[in-house]
């Protein structure tokens, strides 16, 4: 039996983050442009999201329904 665990993924495309969260991509990149949803860029063009930013975000965006 292999006892190695697995990895989760912890930095993200803003293509992945639009399948995650069912919405375009035109959606997240709005999103980042506004500053809504942080992000960060690699080799100065590609932004890619973090786990702790979507954390952040959905936590700064949760409703109480009671």
């Amino acid at each position: 039996m292999d006892n190695e665990m697995k990895e989760e993924k912890t930095v993200y495309t803003l293509e992945e983050v639009a399948d995650m969260w069912n919405i375009s991509v035109r959606a997240v990149k709005e999103m980042v442009a506004t500053g809504e949803l942080k992000a960060f860029t690699v080799r100065k063009k590609t932004l890619r999201v973090s786990q702790a930013m979507l954390d952040e975000y959905i936590m700064s965006h949760t409703v109480d329904t009671k």
